[in-house]
């Protein structure tokens, strides 16, 4: 039953820890860069003024590291958002605070609703976070992986017919 289940999704769109401390002028969409998943980031990052800025921690490999890889290793496209270090606000400097954060705070006993969060602009994320998935439930095709992705030789399934359940 739960492969039956399984086989139904045909994306995950991660909400794991927004990290919204500031306004953010760009987003990280971990995962875009894999798969068709990638245009419907750019088309919603377009309609909400952010720019899609490339992983600023490669060596973190944060893609593998979150919830959404379980969904990726069932073959199933991912995205995990969050923001960019480049802060719209003059006064904070978004890749020195993030830098700090992640190193002194970020799954730590710290790293509770006592911060000093950006609900504003956590709203902002939540929302490219729903227009990815909006747009992806809209699309007529299967969000797919790009042509010699590795996750996609590694992980990928073959696609389901138009005779099969979506």
């Amino acid at each position: 039953m739960l492969i039956a289940c399984v086989e139904k999704i045909v994306a995950n769109v991660n909400i794991d820890g927004v990290g919204i401390f500031y306004p953010a002028k760009d987003i990280v969409a971990y995962g875009a860069e894999h798969s068709s998943l990638g245009a419907f980031v750019e088309e919603s990052a377009k309609r909400l003024e952010f720019l899609i800025s490339p992983d600023p921690f490669p060596e973190e490999t944060f893609f593998i590291r979150s919830d959404q890889y379980p969904f990726i290793k069932k073959g199933i496209p991912a995205l995990f958002f969050f923001p960019g270090l480049q802060s719209a606000d003059p006064e904070v400097d978004g890749a020195a605070f993030l830098q700090k954060w992640l190193t002194s705070i970020y799954h730590s006993p710290k790293d509770d609703m006592s911060q000093d969060f950006d609900f504003e602009e956590g709203a902002r994320v939540t929302r490219m976070n729903f227009l990815v998935g909006y747009l992806v439930a809209e699309s007529q095709e299967r969000p797919t992986w790009n042509p010699g992705d590795f996750f996609g030789e590694k992980f990928g399934r073959s696609q389901p017919s138009s005779e099969d359940p979506q």
